[in-house]
């Protein structure tokens, strides 16, 4: 029965700073952090809420049904968190909270500094309650609503602290207790450090109280301030106040300290002295051990992003230091950034060095073939499943950034991260995340234009804040006084700069650091006495006077240069800009002595993007495409795999057919290095670009261009483009858990083969849907799609389109019970897979092989099957499948009774999971683990495995792994009352409502026969 909260029950609510919950004298964090955010809006609103609305609020981006799912489980995860008291009220349409007996700090904080009229010791009391912000922390993925409203309660908060905070200083003068109105003035200015009116009541205070100087000094600070953060005076009306100070005698006074909002670094750099001030304070929190930090440095073209971080990294000592940068051309191309650190790193740091193990080594390599240059020992890289190979990369790449950081602490720059590509930024999620980064001494920093978010940011951005892991800097255009400073720098060969010429440049440059010194440079070069300037109002006119000083070989050089879109060196350059080499080397040197490209190592680059863009600006059309087929033959002849590059310059170029065949390479290398999001915004671009070449592609190119993920098509018939394209979309989808979406693109897929007469394409996509339904546990659709697929590939004549119809076909009759006939098709699928040479099918089969037999009680031989598959799986590097046939032989160890081997084996595969941090299968051992424990009824050891599969898949947000986990923590709670538990119902409803959401129909119906099983003893 419900217990009703009182007024003598103890729930407490904090709100204001980090929000804190108390039952009882315990804090409480409930498991689910939008049910948080849902108790807190029942709350704060103290109204009845439609479920509709409620569902609408927190989960928009679902669908219905799943939106309303979601809102029972949070209403579940509150009561759980709030027992014994179940302040809820809940009917069929509506949700509410009872605030009877609920404490929430808000109430007391509102209605004090409401009454402010009446003062009294509660609107001080009230004011304590301030911790900080409304939520402080709370962030909540894709929920704009909610974003929405807690952005209003904040502002709506904010100013009632400020009017509280005056009304409490008024009160206190009134009554001449005049040290606690200094210190409120102080802890308002210390919230809000341009509430002017604040300053002027501290000067008023101060020299009310003898202390004229101090007066004088705390508007030298609030002038300052607002001069280099908004680039105005003081109010006309404090500017009137300190006049009226500076003509009052002097009287002696004891020193007062001057409030100070903020300390500030001084650093000899123009206008950004408090930015490298919290540069270097956010450095200082990742030494000497981690975690490691990303800061995103934002502002507009010319801002002085770039000069900023470089003067910074500067004053680092005993630092290494990376610098990159991304390009538009290039942000299709996965983990293009990452590719060019670890090159920075090859040769003043050889392979052997970098203590990597080989197998990491060996994932290096697959992206900088440079590594077997030095290793050429190195095994060679294989397909294997998205999911795995894809993680395997990341984790390469993170091993090598923790053996930089074991010899000295790391920063990393990353310029123009609007151009960062997919693949980076889920790399960037994983480094930074505090299981991987806590002993990690690394800053990232990136800069990006404030317009240009990169796409995908905002999920990384929502993670890493509630992590306290990101720190966003945006730059302002510099105030006048960083502007004379600047103008006062530069030697300029005329009476300057005065005050007027200081505000016209102002005026002219808007504080803009490119235009200032592009300015400058122009008038040191041509000055300007009087009259009109000819100053330029963009920067592309400043640019275009520049680049007019130079000789005509030069701009020429500079203009085929610009055109290849990304750094260059002067090999390249020699090839498309039809200049001797001799004028080549004279045509750099002369552009870097005018600032306008920089060297880095052995290339070039332009010291802004702008620059580049007007000198692609101003070629004719004919002359750029000209000079794009040359940089494409030039690639081409050097056998680049930049095959992302390729397609640009081919299809800026107007040749369309390479254009698409690269694309169509470089969709197939986002593909096998698992960048999903950059492979689909290839296929899409290829789409374009079939719409003027056709849609079918000579069979020479298929191998070059279809993923190791397609099944096979004829190869000695044209490639059908679009169908390709479909089918790796259903893929993409299919390995995201879209299965509704993959369906439907699948049949797509088959309708177009079907309409073509193509049998071995529809065969492909009978495969691809009958894998599909396997995932759904649709055994039906599985031998459906199977034996269509079967007789299909056998109308072809394509042996290797038989193989995984028939291994399809064996999962559908093993489930049937009918374990003769699947190990027959098994069988028969083996040798399709051999004779395809196909050793990873070769190692599904046996493992599925493994299955039938484990099932049969035939442990011994199961073990062998289990055994040939591991065997494959060492011989090709698979980390991931290793572990998980760990595992396999492991349970089957345990089926058998023997208990010793089969921890054994799940050790294994636990150690090598963990050190390889690849969790999604860490958290299925400690699953398998626990429930051997469990059969063999050591309680304490079950219970410690299931608690660590459950602290792991619920921050992996897997659900099917967390269904099944709640399932065994409820068989733990019926045998063992002891360990109090939660009532195994609770966990079994539980188990249930996941595993029903996310379809996981195995592991449902385990749970169900499980709880039935517990009801039954009951």
């Amino acid at each position: 029965m419900r217990q009703t909260v009182t007024k003598s029950a103890s729930i407490s609510l904090s709100l204001l700073g980090v929000p804190r919950l108390m039952v009882g004298a315990q804090p409480v964090r409930l498991a689910y952090v939008k049910a948080e955010a849902l108790l807190y809006y029942l709350a704060v609103t103290e109204q009845v809420h439609s479920r509709a609305a409620l569902a609408a609020l927190l989960w928009s981006q679902s669908s219905e049904t799943q939106a309303r799912n979601s809102l029972r489980n949070a209403v579940y995860t509150i009561r759980q968190g709030l027992k014994p008291f179940d302040p809820l009220l809940i009917d069929r349409d509506t949700i509410a909270l009872n605030m009877a007996g609920i404490q929430l700090d808000l109430t007391q904080f509102q209605a004090a500094i409401e009454q402010s009229a009446q003062i009294n010791d509660s609107l001080a009391e009230a004011l304590a309650l301030w911790r900080g912000l409304f939520l402080d922390g709370l962030q909540l993925p894709d929920t704009p609503d909610f974003d929405a409203w807690l952005a209003e309660q904040r502002h709506r908060l904010e100013a009632l602290y400020r009017q509280g905070l005056f009304a409490l200083v008024r009160h206190y003068i009134s009554v001449h207790r005049l040290t606690e109105a200094r210190q409120t003035l102080e802890k308002l200015l210390s919230f809000d450090p341009l509430h002017e009116v604040g300053h002027q009541q501290l000067m008023r205070l101060y020299v009310q109280t003898g202390h004229r100087a101090a007066a004088l000094r705390q508007y030298e600070l609030l002038r300052t301030r607002l001069i280099e953060e908004l680039g105005v005076d003081p109010d006309p009306a404090t500017q009137a106040l300190h006049l009226e100070i500076l003509q009052a005698g002097d009287r002696p006074t004891a020193a007062l300290p001057v409030v100070e909002p903020s300390a500030k670094g001084l650093y000899p750099f123009v206008g950004r002295e408090r930015e490298m001030a919290a540069l270097s304070q956010i450095y200082q929190a990742v030494l000497p051990h981690g975690p490691a930090r990303l800061v995103m440095i934002e502002g507009e073209p010319g801002i002085g992003k770039t000069r900023l971080v470089k003067e910074w990294l500067a004053t680092r000592h005993r630092t290494t230091v990376l610098t990159t940068r991304c390009f538009e051309a290039e942000q299709t191309i996965p983990f293009q950034p990452w590719i060019d650190l670890i090159r920075l790193t090859l040769k003043p740091m050889a392979s052997p060095s970098l203590n990597l193990p080989d197998v990491w080594l060996t994932e290096l390599a697959h992206l900088v073939p440079e590594i077997r240059l030095q290793r050429p020992d190195l095994e060679l890289s294989s397909g294997a499943d998205p999911e795995l190979a894809r993680g395997r990369i990341v984790q390469a790449i993170f091993h090598w950034l923790e053996t930089l950081c074991r010899r000295q602490p790391v920063c990393i720059f990353i310029d123009d991260c609007q151009w960062l590509d997919q693949a980076s930024l889920t790399l960037l999620r994983y480094i930074l995340r505090p299981q991987q980064s806590h002993q990690l001494p690394l800053l990232i920093l990136g800069a990006q234009l404030e317009t240009q978010s990169l796409s995908g940011w905002l999920p990384l951005k929502t993670f890493l804040e509630r992590e306290n892991l990101l720190h966003n800097l945006a730059l302002d255009r510099l105030p006048a006084a960083a502007v004379a400073s600047l103008a006062r720098s530069v030697t300029l060969n005329i009476d300057l700069p005065t005050d007027d010429f200081i505000k016209r440049l102002l005026s002219e440059t808007e504080g803009n650091p490119l235009f200032i010194t592009e300015f400058l440079q122009m008038l040191s070069r041509h000055p300007t006495p009087g009259g009109d300037w000819p100053v330029p109002q963009t920067v592309q006119t400043v640019i275009k006077n520049r680049l007019e000083q130079l000789s005509e070989p030069t701009a020429q050089a500079l203009t085929a240069a610009a055109v290849i879109g990304r750094i260059f060196n002067d090999s390249m350059l020699r090839q498309i800009a039809n200049l001797p080499p001799s004028t080549i080397l004279q045509a750099l040197d002369e552009a870097v002595a005018a600032n306008l490209i920089a060297e880095h190592g052995h290339a070039y680059d332009f010291t802004h993007n702008k620059i580049r863009a007007v000198l692609v600006d101003s070629l004719t059309r004919s002359r750029r495409r000209h000079l794009h087929l040359q940089i494409a033959s030039a690639l081409e002849a050097t056998l680049s795999n930049d095959y992302g590059l390729l397609c640009h310059h081919f299809e800026m170029g107007g040749d369309y057919p390479r254009a698409r065949n690269y694309g169509l390479r470089a969709a197939r290398q986002a593909v096998e290095l698992y960048a999903d999001e950059d492979a689909l915004r290839w296929y899409d671009r290829v789409e374009t670009l079939s719409n003027s070449v056709g849609p079918e592609l000579s069979s020479e190119a298929i191998p070059k261009v279809t993923p190791f993920q397609q099944p096979h098509v004829s190869v000695a018939l044209p490639l059908d483009v679009p169908g390709l394209i479909g089918r790796q979309r259903g893929l993409i989808q299919q390995r995201i858990g879209l299965y509704h979406d993959a369906e439907r693109t699948f049949r797509a897929a088959l309708a177009r083969a079907e309409a073509r007469g193509r049998p071995d394409e529809q065969a492909a996509v009978h495969n691809l849907l009958s894998f599909l339904a396997y995932l759904r546990s649709d055994y039906d659709g599985v031998g459906a799609h199977a034996q269509k697929g079967l007789d299909l590939a056998t109308a072809a004549g394509e042996a290797a389109l038989r193989a995984p119809g028939l291994r399809h076909l064996g999962i559908s009759v093993y489930r049937t019970g009918d374990y003769a006939r699947a190990r027959t098709l098994y069988d028969e699928a083996l040798l399709a897979y051999r004779q395809a040479g196909d050793r990873l099918g070769m190692a599904g089969v046996y493992n599925n092989i493994g299955f039938v037999l484990r099932t049969q009680g035939c442990y011994h031989e199961a073990i062998e099957a289990f055994q040939a598959a591991l065997t494959i799986y060492e011989a090709m590097g698979q980390v991931e499948g290793i572990a998980l046939i760990y595992s396999n032989i492991g349970r089957t160890h345990a089926f058998s009774g023997d208990l010793a081997q089969a921890q054994t084996f799940l050790e294994r595969g636990l150690a090598l999971s963990t050190n390889s941090h690849t969790d999604w299968i860490t958290v299925k051992i400690h699953r398998t683990m626990g429930n051997v424990f469990a059969q063999s009824q050591q309680w304490s050891q079950s219970l410690e495995h299931a608690r660590q599969a459950q602290q792991l898949a619920s921050a992996l947000g897997s659900d099917e792994d967390l269904g099944a986990t709640l399932r065994l923590l409820a068989e733990i709670s019926a045998a063992c009352p002891q360990f109090r538990l939660d009532e195994p119902t609770s966990y079994y409803q539980q188990s249930i409502e996941l595993l029903r959401q996310v379809g996981a129909q195995d592991e449902l119906e385990r749970t169900t026969a499980s709880f039935a099983a517990y009801h039954s003893k009951a």
